[in-house]
């Protein structure tokens, strides 16, 4: 088995490009994670990472921010007209806390409409 093995590190090593590539990768693997990982704590992005332990009560909070249930139907009852109209109420006013973000036309996203600066 040792024969085998020095013969194949005599033919990696007859060949530098292969092993300067290897040491390339891993090293560039190793910089670009130890980048990440100080651009991470530097900019304090960690603060936000909520999956840490110890931020349950902050979990709990970004999950439940919004109080509002979701109002379920009855998908089994006939459809009457009262059950009609409380669904288009429903309907009505989602749509209008919808139409705040503003309508999708073709040009919603032109430069004009995002505010950018004409192009030169």
């Amino acid at each position: 088995m040792s024969a085998i093995i020095n013969t194949w590190r005599a033919h990696v090593l007859r060949q530098p490009k292969l092993v300067l590539a290897l040491v390339l990768a891993v090293g560039l693997t190793i910089a670009t994670t130890v980048a990440s990982i100080i651009i991470y704590y530097a900019g304090g992005f960690y603060k936000f990472d909520l999956s840490r332990p110890g931020f349950e009560k902050e979990r709990a909070l970004v999950t439940n921010d919004n109080n509002e249930s979701q109002k379920n139907y009855d998908t089994t009852s006939p459809v009457t007209p009262e059950a009609l109209n409380v669904f288009i109420k429903d309907f009505d006013t989602s749509t209008q806390k919808v139409s705040v973000y503003g309508d999708f036309r073709d040009q919603s996203l032109s430069d004009a409409e995002l505010q950018l600066p004409p192009s030169q």
